[in-house]
């Protein structure tokens, strides 16, 4: 009888984590402030297809401009 006990348990703690894990894991998103001094200024954004369809390959294409130095660097990993 206490076998089922603790087969209840153990899906009751599976379930609270299974629920649990997109809350750690979520990654945050905050909108750009409108009035902040950003170095990229966005131009244009272009989004193909328009509207874009769940499970399908989606391009987007962003024009910007910035007036600081680019500077390009190559990671290596050894």
């Amino acid at each position: 009888m206490d076998g089922g006990r603790s087969f209840n348990r153990i899906i009751f703690l599976l379930f609270t984590v299974l629920l649990l894990f997109p809350v750690i894991f979520a990654a945050k998103f905050e909108y750009c402030d409108r009035r902040g001094n950003y170095p990229v200024k966005v131009d244009e954004l272009e989004v193909s297809p328009d509207p874009v369809k769940s499970g399908q390959p989606a391009t987007f294409t962003v024009s910007a401009s910035t007036g600081k130095a680019l500077v390009f660097r190559i990671l290596q990993s050894f």
